[in-house]
C-alpha cells in the first residue's frame, strides 16, 4: 500500500520542517533498502546462474562421456571384429589341415586295401592254378628273350 503525505513546507523561519527531513531521511532509508534488495536480488540471480551453468556443465560432461563411450564401444566392436575374422581365419586353416589330413589317410587306406585285395586274388588264383596277370607278363619277358635268342641263332 502507497501512503501520500502533502506537508507544508513553508514556516516562518524559511527553516524545513522536522516532517520534511524525516520524509527526507525515510526517502534515504527506501533507496538504501532498494539498493540493498537489488544487491540481494543480483545475488541470488548471481547464483540462480551459477546453478543452472552447473547443471549445463553436467548436462554437457554428461554428453561428453556419453560421445567418448561411443567411441569406445566402436573402438571395442572393430577390436572383436578383426579379432573374430583372426580366429576364423584360424579355425578355417585348421579345419583345411584336418580335411586333408583325412583324405590322405583315406587314399592310404585305400591303396592298402587294394593291395590287399590284389594279394587275396592272387592267392585265389593260385590256388585254382589261374596265372596272375604277373606270372603272364613274366612268361612273355621270358617268350621275347627266347625269341632275340633263336633270332640270332638263326642269322648265324
Amino acid at each position: 500500500m502507497t501512503r501520500c503525505v502533502i506537508i507544508d513546507i513553508e514556516n516562518e523561519r524559511g527553516d524545513l520542517p522536522a516532517d520534511l527531513e524525516v520524509l527526507t531521511m525515510t526517502k534515504e532509508a527506501v533507496i538504501s533498502v532498494e539498493v540493498d534488495v537489488t544487491e540481494e536480488r543480483n545475488m541470488i540471480v548471481d547464483g540462480a546462474q551459477t546453478v543452472v551453468r552447473a547443471g549445463l556443465g553436467v548436462v554437457g560432461m554428461g554428453q561428453d562421456a556419453a560421445a567418448s563411450a561411443q567411441e569406445e564401444i566402436v573402438k571395442l566392436f572393430d577390436k572383436l571384429v578383426e579379432r573374430g575374422e583372426e580366429v576364423e581365419k584360424e579355425r578355417r586353416q585348421q579345419f583345411d589341415e584336418f580335411v586333408e589330413a583325412r583324405q590322405k589317410e583315406a587314399k592310404e587306406q585305400r591303396k592298402k586295401a587294394e593291395k590287399d585285395l590284389e594279394k587275396r586274388i592272387e592267392t585265389v588264383l593260385h590256388s585254382l592254378n589261374i596265372p596272375t596277370r604277373k606270372d603272364v607278363e613274366s612268361l612273355n619277358r621270358k617268350i621275347n628273350t627266347l625269341t632275340r635268342k633263336i633270332n640270332e641263332l638263326q642269322k648265324a
